[in-house]
């Protein structure tokens, strides 16, 4: 052994191995000072911003399930609607059903009469647009012996889409 070597430091290896050692002692006994001290560091610093961004994925997740259940449960209810609708139409008779277009058509021209008389009223053409217009006949929408197609002629003017009208 030399005796002239310099001192030895705190800082050498076997130092730093009984450092080593009585922090694991003591860090098995309770939080040691150090763990204390990076708790404490972790409150004052903020929060992960992955954390964050990995908790609003999980909450917009959670949203689109339910949506996703929520449009489930009204498609299976549309579908049920559908199948009462189509049990029910099968039991009409036909009295039922030649009331029902009679109704419709009704209705159509009664609708079309009234767009008649807007646009008539917008463009300030009341003598020449009053003489196209035709009212619909109280008869025919009240009388179901009224054979459909006998006003056929002035409905096939006004079709939808026709670019005459």
């Amino acid at each position: 052994m030399d005796l002239t070597a310099a001192p030895r430091s705190p800082t050498t290896e076997g130092d730093a191995a009984a450092t080593a050692c009585s922090a694991t002692a003591a860090s098995s006994s309770g939080p040691s000072h150090s763990q204390q001290t990076m708790k404490q560091l972790g409150a004052l610093l903020p929060k992960d911003a992955t954390k964050a961004r990995v908790d609003e994925l999980r909450k917009q997740q959670d949203a689109l399930r339910q949506e996703r259940k929520k449009l489930n449960r009204a498609v299976r209810n549309e579908e049920r609607k559908k199948t009462r609708l189509r049990r029910k139409a099968k039991q009409l008779t036909d009295e039922d059903l030649i009331n029902i277009m009679v109704m419709r058509k009704a209705t159509r021209e009664a609708r079309e009469g009234a767009a008649a008389r807007r646009a008539e009223a917008d463009t300030g053409m009341h003598e020449a647009s009053a003489s196209a217009v035709r009212e619909p006949s109280p008869l025919a929408a009240s009388d179901p012996a009224t054979p459909l197609g006998a006003d056929e002629g002035c409905m096939a003017d006004a079709l939808p889409g026709d670019a005459s009208t």
